[in-house]
């Protein structure tokens, strides 16, 4: 008997080891993300965990991550195609630029439960045709845009087939176009 017990308590005791390495605390119903990046991601800074382009850090993310993006300027239409976190650090009142050079959309939310959060967005869309292009699109429910400078002739925010999003605290500026459109089945937004 004394035999079967030791080799449960030495079962039971090397078990919790890789836990307790992490000093981490468990709770109930929730999600705990182990790794080398804990769950974040950089863009625009050095060291580990760190990227030049947003969508590289998008693409490698995982449902939960938070991706923290320095000042600078990136030239890319980003698409966010999983629940995320994209912050920008502000610095000396800089915030990231996303310079969507002239393309059809700057930021495309496709996921739900999203934040886009700190950011300058610019250069979307047709300098021609204020209908044609959007600083944010977003085509899923749940997302939080906060904190946002949106500046260009097309329009600033796109909401479509989006329910319960949140946009507050954005300044859209210089844009022809609507600031915000909610179109087909936009339900339950809140913008502030």
């Amino acid at each position: 008997m004394k035999a079967k017990l030791a080799v449960f308590t030495s079962i039971l005791i090397t078990s919790f080891i890789p836990i307790a390495a992490y000093n981490i605390s468990l709770q109930p119903n929730s999600i705990v993300l182990l790794g080398n990046d804990n769950g974040i991601l950089y863009v625009g800074g050095n060291g580990p965990n760190n990227y030049t382009s947003i969508q590289d850090a998008i693409n490698d993310a995982k449902d939960g991550y938070t991706i923290y993006v320095y000042p600078g300027y990136y030239n890319e239409s980003i698409v966010i195609n999983k629940s995320i976190s994209l912050i920008g650090i502000e610095k000396n009142g800089e915030k990231p630029v996303i310079d969507g050079g002239g393309r059809f959309y700057a930021v495309n939310i496709t996921a739900d439960g999203c934040t886009v959060k700190k950011f300058k967005i610019i250069n979307y869309g047709s300098p021609w045709n204020w209908f044609i292009g959007y600083g944010v699109r977003i085509f899923s429910n749940s997302n939080d845009i906060e904190d946002n400078r949106i500046e260009c002739s097309a329009t600033a925010i796109l909401m479509s087939n989006a329910s319960f999003n949140i946009a507050i605290n954005n300044t859209i500026t210089n844009t022809e176009g609507a600031g915000i459109i909610m179109d087909c089945g936009a339900n339950g937004n809140l913008i502030k």
